[in-house]
């Protein structure tokens, strides 16, 4: 396991009705989060924390290793874990607050975490051996 730093400034989109949705926009690190006025902060939080696993994360691609006897293949899992959120200063606890309570329509918030990246590894056991 590897644990890196995760800091995100996330511009707000408030819209009714809209799920929750979290996409890259310009520097590395900076994202805008669209989601609804009536949502809570624990919707915030688990949006971002979803975006940082699946686009954040760093992308672990190992080439197998294939020889007579075995293949050995590696894949990575990533976990993203927001630790605080903060707006102007003030941090801004993880609960079903609705999001209005604590952050502005069109203001950046920067979030604080961490990633963790587990590799896994598996190795096959070829047949051997074809006897004519």
């Amino acid at each position: 396991k590897h644990q890196t730093p995760l800091l995100v400034s996330v511009m707000l989109k408030l819209e009714a009705g809209t799920e929750p949705r979290v996409w890259k926009t310009g520097a590395a690190g900076d994202a805008t989060l669209k989601i609804s006025n009536t949502a809570t902060m624990q919707d915030v939080y688990t949006a971002i924390e979803g975006y940082a696993a699946s686009d954040l994360s760093v992308q672990t691609q190992l080439p197998g290793i294939d020889n007579s006897v075995q293949t050995t293949t590696a894949t990575s899992e990533n976990t993203a874990k927001v630790e605080s959120i903060s707006f102007e200063g003030q941090n801004v606890p993880k609960n079903f607050d609705t999001v209005t309570q604590h952050l502005k329509d069109g203001e950046p918030f920067q979030v604080k975490g961490t990633m963790e990246i587990t590799l896994h590894t598996s190795r096959t056991k070829k047949q051997c051996c074809v006897i004519l």
